[in-house]
């Protein structure tokens, strides 16, 4: 943990199996380190979402990255790129996906 007041290493003290307090080495304050955020997804991997042109299917589609080198086809064959691109663009809005990046365009 890091100390709010000086930058410096914090660890727990007090008994083994009874902490009471945490302690900065560096400048002693007691109880100072920064909060940690609860709930918080961020270590998470988000799958990528992107457009693409698809031989196969014959248009333009729009994908999600579902493993590594594994992808999905979310929406599509679309005619055109703009139209694919427009569709991601519904997707990412109504999903609220902070990573959701719009690539291909």
């Amino acid at each position: 943990m890091q100390c709010e007041l000086c930058g410096g290493l914090v660890t727990w003290r007090g008994p083994l199996g009874a902490l009471t307090h945490t302690e900065c080495k560096n400048c002693g304050g007691q109880n100072c380190q920064v909060a940690e955020p609860v709930g918080d997804d961020t270590d998470e991997p988000q799958p990528e979402t992107f457009v693409g042109h698809s031989v196969v299917r014959g248009g333009w589609c729009v994908y999600a990255q579902v493993g590594v080198g594994e992808y999905e086809v979310l929406r599509g064959p679309f005619g055109s790129q703009g139209d694919a691109d427009a569709s991601l663009a519904r997707l990412v809005e109504r999903s609220k996906t902070p990573n959701a990046k719009v690539s291909g365009s």
